[in-house]
Parts: structure tokens; C-alpha cells; sequence
């Protein structure tokens, strides 16, 4: 089937008997992540792991296409109807999941953040670890595709090897990071004899490795390879920043030869994986040391150095003012955490920890993890009007916010567990448990006493409305219900038709809503409602008898 762009290439159906305009409500939601994810990986910023995102979008879009004729077979009601009918029900969930990963990964990669922004070594080793992580996350996600294919006549090159295809955009990524001018205008500044020569045998070697690399080293060699490449690039960037607060990283890395050194070390160790791949344990500790080593000799010097005099710590009130406006379900929890923000500002005001910078930059962000949590937590909270209203999505999210901060922070005791007393986090965490257990036993008995309220006003309730509907009745005797009525024309955005609903005139706009969401469960997706001129947007409080007779239905 012919297609008019590379996203229609990759999108539209392949298969015959499947018109291009083929549409079932069952897979509504798998089309719409289908071009969301088409999208992405054509856009201008999707530079990395190109292969291995067409070949999963390419192959999601065989996966709607079968179970699309999987339908028209089962509605053909010719053959085995039901193995078809039970085949192409269970693809839709496991399809959805993966388009779901796929896409939350490469909205990332889209947005890749420009290294000429870069002013740390914190800045390039995210850079880094971003780029193994959603390398990793996108070759799963196309195991998980091709793993729905199996049985299904779904056509596959079988010379792609899920292997040479991540090779291949590994290569492809190295290649990129071989910019020969920027080494040159690096090595053109060197004074240091030292330096000019064990520099030369390090960047001059990434040409031989690109091309001696790609038919003999396996997945996690390529992988090792690009990362190499990208810590090279780091200290020659680093080291060629114009702005003035550089200039030390400049200097370091124009005359220390114990960074170098590292470097080469590093490189010979993959270059004996290359050849025997059961060296490749040995690229890690290589890998750590110069890590290790840019630290010291380039981090520290720029960084560390004025990072003491400027971090600063969140002051009690601060924290106490965030934990008094987070409730339950969640409250005791707030609580154990200003506990542990208590504890690493006890350690970072510690005299005996004063000359040691890293450890007092690994507190600052273990407590900056805290307050971020507290922070996100109370604003979720803050709008709840009980115990009952909060979503199982919000209590997720703000389970994830302690979390996070707490691997944070134990990523800090297990770091510096030489200068930090490992036993008082892990009696921290003892406090954390029962402050869960509380929230969990407070929020259940406040649950069961509302049930019974609910019980026991249900007959008065009950009383109430009879008692109102009779005097409406009386009062209204003789008149139209429709009076309270009124006729609404709601314009939905990019929608050719209008609708009219008839609702009473003193719900809110909420209401109305509820009514269109019946027919359409898109529209619940950032809904604003405006009047016709678009110059005023309503709030889903206003009253309905207030808007007139009516609105545009838009999405912010």
C-alpha cells in the first residue's frame, strides 16, 4: 500500500485485505498510541536508537493490522471463529502496554537536552546513564513486540537480529560522537608533552575502533563502546568550554596525566573484550575509575570547591509548613520523612564532614529529594476534600515521591557508609513502616466511621428528599417541569457536528460534561468550556443557567 510520508510508511497498513480507514472502537486506543509513537520518533530531535523505534512502531502497526483482520475473519463467520476471536482479544492488552513503554521513553529521547547547555560533570554523566537507560528500555520494547508476532503469519526480515540491530544504532551513535575538529582544537592547546602524546594514542583510536568493532563485539561491547565515547566527548568538551567559570576544568584536563591514564586503561579493556568477550567484567571497574578520577581532577577542582560556602538547607519551619498540610492518607509518613531531613541535616552540619565535599553534595541532594517530595505530595493533597476523594493515580504518584526520596537518600548511606552511620537509616526505616501502618489504620477506621454514618442518616436523608420532592410537587403544581430545563448547543473542537443536550439549569458545567463524556470519553482529556466568541472560558463550577445558550467544548 503506497504511503505519502515516512510516518504514513510507518503507520499505514501493509496488509491488503486491511483498508487504510479501517476503524474498530476495540482498538481505538491502540491507534492513537500508534501515531503518537510514529510521531515522535519522526520528529526533528529523535536522533538516537532510530533503527531500533521504527522497527518497533513498523512493527506495532503489523500488530493493529492483525488483529483488524482477525476481526473482519470472526465477522466473515467463515473457518475456526472462535480461535480468531480469542487470538485477536489477546493481543489488544500486551500491545497497549508496550505502545505505552515505547512512548514514555521516547518523549524523552525527542527532547534530548543540547550538551552546548552542559556546565557540569553531573550534566554529562546524566547524558549518559539517559542514553543506556532508554537504549535499553526501547530494545525491550521491541522484544515485547516481536514476541506478540510469533504465530501470527506476520511478515519479518529474519536476517534482523534483535543484536545487530541495536549494534547497528550504537554504531550509528558513535559515529556521531567522532567529531575529529573538536579533538583537534583540543589537542591544538595542549603544552603538556605527557598529556599531547597519551591524548593522541586515545582519540586518535576511535576511528580504529569503529572499524574493527561491528563484526565481532556482541551487544554489551557496543554498548560499552558508545559509553566510552561519551565520556571521552564529556572531558573534551568540558575541557574546551569558553565561558570563564570553565577555565579550571580547562587547565585539569589540559595537565593531569592521571586522567589520561584512566582513559587509556579503559580503552585497552575494550579492546581485549573485543577480541575475547569474556573480559568484558573487566570494563566496569575500568569504567569506575575514571569516573573516579574525573571527580577529582575536574569536578571537584570547578565545583566542589565553591559548592560548600553555597549550598544552603531548607530551614525546619520550611519543612514543618509542608508536613502540616499533608493529611491522611499520608500524613504520618510526611511526618517520619521531616524525620530523615532532621537526621542528614544533623550529618551535613557535622564538623568532621566540612572538608568533604562530595559527601555534603551527596546530603544536599538526598535532602533537596526529601522536600521535592513533600512539596509534590502537599500540592496533591491540598484540593482533597476527604479521606475518600483521592484517586488510586494520586496515591500511586505520591507513593512514588517518598520512594524516590528515600532510594535517594539510601543511595547516600550506602556511598558514604564509611562516614555515615548506616544503622541510624535503617532505624529510619523502621519509623517509615509504622508510620505507613498508622496512616493505613487511621485512614480505614475514618472510612468505616463514614459508612456508618452514611447508614444512619440514610433514613433521614431519605425523609428529606420525599418531604422536598412532595412540597416541589405542590409548589409546582399545574406548571411544566421543563421549566428548569434548558437547551444547550455545545460545540466540540474539530468535531463537524453540534449536539444539543437538555439538562437542569442549576448544575454546574461538571454536569454537562458528564453528559457528552456518555457519548464520547475522549472529551475528558484537559476539557475547557468557552463561549462562542472564545474570548471567555468558563470554570466547571459555573452554572449552566449562566453560560447561555451556548459553548464550545476546547482542550487545553
Amino acid at each position: 500500500m503506497a504511503a505519502n510520508s515516512f510516518l504514513d510508511s510507518l503507520t499505514s497498513p501493509r496488509l491488503d485485505r486491511v483498508p487504510k480507514d479501517t476503524k474498530y472502537p476495540v482498538t481505538d486506543l491502540i491507534q492513537t498510541l500508534l501515531l503518537t509513537a510514529a510521531y515522535e520518533v519522526c520528529s526533528e530531535g529523535y536522533t538516537r536508537n532510530t533503527l531500533s523505534s521504527y522497527l518497533f512502531v513498523s512493527t506495532a502497526r503489523d500488530l493493529r493490522d492483525k488483529i483488524h483482520e482477525l476481526i473482519l475473519d470472526v465477522n466473515s463467520g467463515q473457518g475456526d471463529l472462535w480461535t480468531k476471536f480469542k487470538k485477536y482479544t489477546s493481543l489488544i492488552d500486551p500491545l497497549e502496554s508496550a505502545l505505552h513503554n515505547f512512548i514514555h521513553v521516547a518523549e524523552k529521547e525527542s527532547g534530548v537536552q543540547d550538551r552546548k547547555d552542559f556546565r557540569s560533570l553531573d550534566n554529562y554523566l546524566d547524558w549518559i546513564q539517559n542514553w543506556e537507560t532508554n537504549r535499553n528500555l526501547i530494545r525491550s520494547a521491541f522484544i515485547s513486540a516481536r514476541g506478540l508476532t510469533k504465530g501470527l503469519d506476520i511478515q519479518q526480515n529474519p536476517s534482523l537480529d534483535i543484536n545487530q540491530i541495536t549494534r547497528q544504532d550504537d554504531r550509528a551513535y558513535f559515529s556521531s560522537l567522532h567529531e575529529t575538529e573538536k579533538f583537534k582544537t583540543f589537542r591544538s592547546s595542549l603544552k603538556n608533552r605527557d598529556v599531547l602524546l597519551i591524548t593522541g594514542t586515545v582519540l586518535t583510536d576511535f576511528q580504529n575502533l569503529e572499524q574493527g568493532l561491528w563484526d565481532r563485539a556482541d551487544e554489551v561491547i557496543s554498548l560499552w563502546t558508545v559509553k566510552y565515547a561519551m565520556i571521552i566527548n564529556t572531558i573534551v568538551e568540558l575541557a574546551t568550554k569558553d565561558s570563564p567559570p570553565d577555565d579550571k576544568f580547562k587547565l585539569m584536563a589540559q595537565n593531569t596525566t592521571d586522567l589520561w591514564k584512566a582513559a587509556v586503561a579503559l580503552r585497552k579493556s575494550l579492546r581485549e573484550a573485543i577480541n575475547d568477550t569474556s573480559k568484558a567484567t573487566a570494563i566496569q571497574p575500568q569504567w569506575d575509575t575514571l569516573i573516579e578520577a574525573l571527580k577529582i581532577n575536574v569536578f571537584s577542582e570547578l565545583q566542589y570547591e565553591q559548592a560548600g560556602s553555597r549550598v544552603s538547607l531548607p530551614n525546619y519551619i520550611e519543612i514543618l509548613a509542608l508536613v502540616q498540610d499533608i493529611r491522611r492518607p499520608f500524613h504520618q509518613q510526611a511526618v517520619a520523612t521531616a524525620g530523615l531531613f532532621h537526621l542528614l541535616a544533623t550529618e551535613f552540619q557535622k564538623e568532621k564532614h566540612q572538608n568533604n565535599l562530595h559527601l555534603l553534595h551527596a546530603l544536599k541532594d538526598g535532602i533537596q529529594a526529601i522536600q521535592d517530595a513533600l512539596v509534590k505530595s502537599r500540592d496533591i493533597l491540598k484540593d482533597m476534600i476527604d479521606i475518600m476523594s483521592l484517586s488510586d493515580d494520586q496515591k500511586q504518584t505520591i507513593d512514588n515521591e517518598f520512594r524516590d526520596a528515600e532510594k535517594e537518600v539510601e543511595g547516600c548511606f550506602t556511598k558514604f557508609q564509611e562516614q555515615l552511620a548506616r544503622e541510624d537509616f535503617d532505624s529510619w526505616k523502621q519509623e517509615m513502616k509504622k508510620a505507613k501502618d498508622t496512616d493505613a489504620t487511621q485512614t480505614q477506621k475514618w472510612k468505616d466511621f463514614q459508612r456508618r454514618q452514611v447508614l444512619d442518616m440514610g433514613f433521614i436523608f431519605l425523609a428529606q428528599i420525599l418531604m422536598t420532592f412532595t412540597c416541589n410537587i405542590q409548589k409546582h403544581a399545574g406548571k411544566p417541569s421543563s421549566e428548569k430545563q434548558v437547551t444547550i448547543e455545545v460545540a466540540i473542537k474539530n468535531a463537524k457536528t453540534q449536539e444539543r443536550y437538555t439538562i437542569d439549569s442549576a448544575l454546574p458545567l461538571s454536569a454537562l460534561l458528564w453528559m457528552i463524556a456518555k457519548k464520547d470519553s475522549k472529551v475528558m482529556t484537559n476539557p475547557l468550556f468557552k463561549d462562542p466568541s472564545k474570548k471567555k472560558i468558563f470554570s466547571m463550577d459555573t452554572i449552566v443557567n449562566e453560560v447561555g445558550g451556548a459553548v464550545i467544548l476546547d482542550f487545553s
